[in-house]
């Protein structure tokens, strides 16, 4: 009788930037989590199997290893719990080599693997060359879009439109396809007095924001 394979808990790791859409019946996280069952599925004669728990970061970039989901699940791989993580794309777990590389020496103390459903990575030194190099894509991908936004905001800066959110003491107007502000009638003297008072020197900002919220 053919000796069964020594069972292996996989965990499946998700993460969307944005929260966009991520009310909808079925969002890009749960798509992920599905590529990524199945690949474990895929291995279940390798004695893969799916750990219950959910690691889903949504509205989270991955330039930054500061997510819930995440540190949850590097908590799981210091508890010895999971063996091997699943991710839909490198990108979905770091956008940036150097937190791939911390990533890397905290897998290899726990004894954990990374895989990719749709890349080519396990632990034979071509694959940890290729996971290397699609962190490094991931991180290049992630500084070409940085800079194509902020260059577009400064564009449209210098064309006079609005680029952020609403101000305190303003409202927002719309003219073809540009946005700007205006001072808001009822809130704009709030503003004011903030100003003129912080001028006098009488208040701190803690003590002036007190103030106002009174």
């Amino acid at each position: 009788m053919a000796e069964r394979p020594k069972v292996r808990r996989c965990a499946i790791y998700t993460r969307k930037s944005s929260e966009e859409g991520l009310d909808q019946a079925y969002n890009s996280l749960d798509a992920q989590r599905d590529a990524c069952a199945a690949y474990i599925a895929s291995q279940k004669h390798e004695g893969w199997v799916p750990v219950d728990k959910h690691y889903d970061d949504g509205g989270f970039s991955g330039g930054s290893l500061d997510r819930p989901a995440l540190q949850t699940l590097f908590a799981d791989l210091t508890n010895g719990t999971v063996d091997i993580i699943v991710v839909y794309k490198i990108d979905r777990f770091s956008r940036r080599a150097e937190d791939h590389l911390a990533v890397r020496t905290l897998l290899r103390k726990s004894g954990t693997e990374l895989r990719s459903v749709t890349e080519s990575i396990d632990e034979t030194s071509t694959g940890k060359l290729m996971e290397t190099i699609m962190a490094s894509f991931a991180e290049f991908d992630n500084n070409v879009r940085t800079e194509r936004t902020k260059g577009g905001m400064i564009a449209r800066v210098r064309s006079g439109v609005w680029c952020w959110g609403s101000p305190i003491g303003y409202r927002k107007l719309s003219f073809g396809k540009g946005t700007n502000i205006t001072p808001d009638p009822e809130k704009a003297p709030i503003i004011k007095l903030a100003f003129e008072e912080y001028a006098k020197g009488t208040y701190t900002y803690k003590a002036l924001a007190e103030m106002l919220a009174k």
